[in-house]
């Protein structure tokens, strides 16, 4: 019984250091390449129930040459999410003459404090319900602007 107890606390004393470390190492990662990016802002409601807007989801320093702005809108034809189900990570655009546009949406939590997770990631699945029409501003990307990337939605 001793023993186990030894060892626990042994285990305990190496473990949660190490797994402080690897939480710090993650958030500093997205920080890593975009040093002053401090993750989504949100706009909400005169109740402040509600989430009307959320921007600045694309790091500004990953605006280069190989990216230009781009706004329009559409109604949300399909969600895509992680694996855990809840943090969305794309959406299918539809619009007027029955086209389809695929658009990223990258939300890192990793640099998100704890309030701004609570906002942004409900408020991100709100605003693209299927369903609703909503307006974008966004990053093309890539070879010839293909690939999109969502910096904002209201």
């Amino acid at each position: 019984m001793r023993r186990a107890i030894l060892t626990f606390v042994i285990v305990t004393m190496i473990a949660c250091p190490a797994m402080a470390v690897f939480a710090w190492a993650a958030s500093a990662h997205a920080q890593e390449f975009f040093p002053d990016y401090d993750g989504p802002k949100y706009q909400l409601e005169s109740k402040e129930e509600n989430v009307l807007k959320i921007y600045n989801l694309f790091p500004s320093g990953a605006t280069n040459d190989s990216c230009h702005p781009d706004q329009f809108g559409g109604r949300v034809a399909k969600r895509k999410f992680d694996e855990s189900g809840l943090i969305i990570t794309g959406a299918v655009l539809e619009f007027d003459d029955g086209t389809r546009q695929f658009v990223n949406i990258e939300v890192d939590t990793e640099v998100m404090a704890p309030i701004q997770t609570g906002w942004v990631v409900p408020g991100l699945q709100k605003l693209f319900k299927e369903g609703r029409d909503v307006s974008l501003k966004l990053y093309r990307c890539g070879a010839a602007g293909r690939v999109l990337y969502v910096d904002a939605v209201w």
